[in-house]
């Protein structure tokens, strides 16, 4: 929960960050929000979605991040195996989260 934003400042925030990063954003339905960069070939991807809606208050966010490649990766930076995608990914989550003014290791939950 975001108190006193809304969906579309949800949105302008996440998809100026995956601009600035060289991502590929694209709206996957009135909802949500994805961003993309690389190759599943080279050198695997970052990835994020982000869904938001407007509630009473603010804006409900849900963001989903991960490494893919020929295997899904979470961005779960501790972990061993992929640890170079991962902390990538790592890095794309949490300059996310940081811009929409929270504080990534209290938001995230790796599984």
């Amino acid at each position: 929960m975001l108190p006193g934003r809304n969906k579309e400042w949800v949105w302008a925030v996440a998809s100026g960050v995956a601009t600035e990063l060289g991502m590929k954003v694209e709206m996957t339905s009135m909802n949500q929000l994805k961003a993309i960069r690389g190759s599943i070939w080279w050198t695997g991807t970052r990835n994020f979605v982000v869904t938001a809606q407007d509630v009473p208050g603010g804006a409900s966010v849900h963001i989903e991040a991960w490494a893919g490649g020929l295997t899904e990766l979470s961005a779960d930076p501790s972990g061993i195996f992929g640890l170079i995608p991962r902390r990538a990914a790592w890095r794309v989550a949490s300059t996310l989260v940081s811009r929409l003014g929270a504080i990534p290791e209290q938001v995230f939950r790796h599984s």
